[in-house]
C-alpha cells in the first residue's frame, strides 16, 4: 500500500540505519558511546483525529527537565494513498503492531469488547498492520494474516466465559485446576487455521492465579520487548490490573516502567464483566464479586488512565470497547518519530523521564514519559514487591474506609480469613503493640524442598488511634517453614505469627493484611485494642 514518510535533515548514516523500518527508531544506533533514545509521538486535535503537518521547531524534548537536541526527525503516515511508495520498496514500508491482551473475566459483556476487537481486526486494521494475541499465558507471532486472528477471536468469544468459570472452580490449599479444564484450553489454541501460539513463562502450570491478567501482562510486555518499533498493547480485562498507586509516582510506578522500557503503548479497556465463579449458571456470587474489587481495584479508574497517558496508550471505563478502539486507530495513523542523544550519561537501566512540549494550542500528545534501555536486573522481586504492594495498599483501603455497596444495596466486605489479638505492650519497647495474626490455612500454598515446608507472605497491619488517626504501620515479609506435621497440623489449627508494630498514642483499631504471591490470595481482619493492651 502506498505510504508517505516525510524525513527531516538527518544524517545520512542516521537515516540507513533506520530506513528499513521508519517507525524503528533503533535504540541500538551509538554515536561515540551514547545511545540515541527513540521518542515515538502521537498528536491529536480536539476531535481526537491525528495532526500530520507539524515539524521538528513545533517541539521541544525534555529528558529529567533538560532541554535535549532532537537528532532524528520523522513523519510516518499509514495508509496513506496519495502518494507511490518510496524507491526501496518493501523494506521502507512502516507498520503498527497491536497485541491484543484477553484477561479474565466476561469480556463481551456489558463493553461488547470481543465484539469490538472483531470489528477492529476486521475493519479498521491496514493490510500491512501486524496484530497479535496473547492470552492464558500463550502469545501468537504479530502477523498480517488478519483472517486467523479473527478466527480465533470468534472462537475465544464463544468458549471464554466457560474456560474462566472452570478455572476458577478449584478451592482450597492446591488450587489447581484439572487435567480436562487444560485440554478445554488446548483446544481453543489448537483449533484449524488460528495463529500458531507459544507458551510464555508460567503457562505450563493448571493453577488459577498463574492465569491472572497482570502475570498474562509481564509476559506479553516482556515478550513485546524483542519486538522492532513502538507495539500498541491492548488490554481487554472485566477488572482491573492490580495496579499499585500511581498518583505522584508517574514514572516510578512498575508498570509504566516495564511497559516504556519495551516501548510498549499500553491501552486498557475495562469490560466490566465480573470474573470466576459468579458466571456460575448466569449468577452473581457477591462475595467472589467482593474479592475481585478488592483485589483488583475496579473502582480506581483514575490510575488506569494515568497508566495508559504515561505509556502513550488509551483507556475506557463503563463505555463500548468500540470508541477507545477508534480513537487508538484514529491517533495511530500519523506518527513522528524523534531521536535524541541524552546529554547525560547514565547506566542502561537508568529512568530517562521524558517530557515533550508542543508549540502549538489544543493539541493532545500521545507518548511514553519514561525510558530504560534494558530492564533493571532484578526484575523478578520488583515484580513480587509491586504486586505485594498494590494488594496491600488495595485491601487496607477497603478495610478502613466506609463500607461499599452494589447496585443491588448489599454492602460488599473484604476478603476475611485473619484473626486479630494483641498483647500487652513489651517493657523494652513501650512505644509498640504486639500485634498476633492468626491466618486461615486454606488461603496459603506451602512448597515442599528438603523435607521443609515454605510460604512466603507479605504482611501490612496499620494501627488507628481514637479520632481515626493514624497511630502507626507494618510492612514486610514473614517466611514459614515447617515441617510435614506442622502443616497438618495448621489444617486444623490456624497458622500464628506474631509482628510488633511502633506506635504514637493510644492504639484502638488494628487493621491487617496477608497475601501470598505463589497463591495470589488475600487475607485480612480488623480488631479492636482492649484498653489493657493500649498505652501504659
Amino acid at each position: 500500500m502506498p505510504i508517505r514518510s516525510k524525513r527531516g535533515p538527518v544524517g545520512l548514516l542516521v537515516v540507513l540505519l533506520l530506513v528499513w523500518c521508519p517507525v524503528e527508531a533503533r535504540a541500538q544506533t551509538i554515536r561515540s558511546g551514547v545511545t540515541l533514545v527513540p521518542v515515538d509521538l502521537r498528536v491529536v486535535d480536539a476531535q481526537g483525529n491525528p495532526v500530520p503537518n507539524l515539524t521538528r521547531a513545533d517541539f521541544d524534548v525534555y529528558e529529567n527537565d533538560v532541554l535535549q537536541e532532537v537528532a532524528h526527525f520523522e513523519t510516518v503516515s499509514f495508509g496513506d494513498e496519495t502518494e507511490p511508495p518510496d524507491t526501496l520498496g518493501e523494506l521502507t514500508t512502516p507498520y503498527r503492531t497491536f497485541i491484543l491482551l484477553l484477561g479474565r473475566g466476561r469480556l463481551n459483556d456489558p463493553a461488547k469488547a470481543l465484539d469490538g476487537l472483531i470489528a477492529f481486526t476486521r475493519d479498521a486494521l491496514l493490510p500491512t498492520d501486524r496484530i497479535g494475541i496473547v492470552a492464558y499465558l500463550r502469545a501468537s507471532e504479530p502477523t498480517t494474516d488478519h483472517a486467523s486472528v479473527l478466527r480465533f477471536l470468534t472462537a475465544f468469544r464463544e468458549r471464554h466465559e466457560r474456560l474462566d468459570h472452570l478455572i476458577s472452580l478449584p478451592r482450597g490449599p492446591n488450587p489447581t485446576f484439572p487435567p480436562s479444564t487444560r485440554k478445554e484450553i488446548n483446544d481453543l489454541f489448537a483449533a484449524h487455521g488460528v495463529p500458531v501460539f507459544k507458551d510464555l513463562p508460567g503457562g505450563v502450570g493448571n493453577v488459577e492465579h498463574q492465569f491472572g491478567t497482570w502475570t498474562n501482562l509481564r509476559g506479553a510486555i516482556d515478550d513485546a520487548r524483542r519486538l522492532p518499533g513502538e507495539k500498541h498493547l491492548i488490554v481487554v480485562a472485566g477488572h482491573g490490573l492490580s495496579l499499585a498507586k500511581i498518583g505522584e509516582e508517574g514514572a516510578n510506578n512498575y508498570w509504566v516502567r516495564r511497559a516504556s522500557g519495551a516501548r510498549v503503548a499500553l491501552s486498557y479497556i475495562h469490560t466490566g464483566g465480573t470474573a470466576g465463579l459468579s458466571m456460575s449458571k448466569g449468577r452473581i456470587n457477591l462475595r467472589d464479586l467482593a474479592d475481585s474489587v478488592t483485589k483488583d481495584g475496579i473502582h480506581r479508574a483514575g490510575d488506569h488512565r494515568s497508566l495508559a497517558e504515561l505509556t502513550g496508550g488509551v483507556s475506557s471505563f463503563y463505555s463500548y470497547a468500540s470508541k477507545p478502539l477508534d480513537a487508538l486507530d484514529r491517533a495511530s495513523r500519523v506518527q513522528y518519530v524523534l531521536g535524541y542523544y541524552p546529554k547525560a550519561n547514565v547506566a542502561p537501566d537508568f529512568q530517562r523521564r521524558i517530557r515533550i512540549v508542543v508549540k502549538r494550542r489544543n493539541l493532545t500528545l500521545m507518548y511514553r514519559h519514561v525510558y530504560e534501555l534494558e530492564p533493571p536486573a532484578n526484575e523478578e522481586v520488583d515484580f513480587r514487591t509491586a504486586a505485594a504492594d498494590e494488594r496491600i495498599e488495595s485491601t487496607l483501603e477497603w478495610l478502613m474506609g466506609p463500607p461499599r455497596f452494589l447496585v443491588t444495596g448489599q454492602a460488599v466486605t473484604p476478603p476475611r480469613g485473619i484473626r486479630l489479638t494483641t498483647a500487652p505492650r513489651p517493657s523494652a519497647q513501650p512505644s509498640s503493640i504486639v500485634v498476633r495474626i492468626a491466618l486461615d490455612p486454606t488461603r496459603v500454598i506451602f512448597l515442599e524442598g528438603e523435607g521443609v515446608h515454605r510460604a512466603n507472605l507479605d504482611v501490612g497491619v496499620v494501627v488507628k488511634r481514637s479520632g481515626n488517626e493514624f497511630g502507626g504501620e507494618w510492612r514486610g515479609p514473614i517466611v514459614l517453614a515447617l515441617s510435614a506435621a506442622e502443616v497438618r497440623r495448621t489444617q486444623r489449627e490456624w497458622i500464628e505469627f506474631d509482628v510488633i508494630v511502633p506506635v504514637v498514642g493510644d492504639a484502638q483499631q488494628i487493621y491487617a493484611v496477608v497475601y501470598q504471591y505463589e497463591s495470589g490470595r488475600v487475607s485480612a481482619g480488623k480488631h479492636s485494642v482492649p484498653k489493657s493492651h493500649r498505652r501504659n
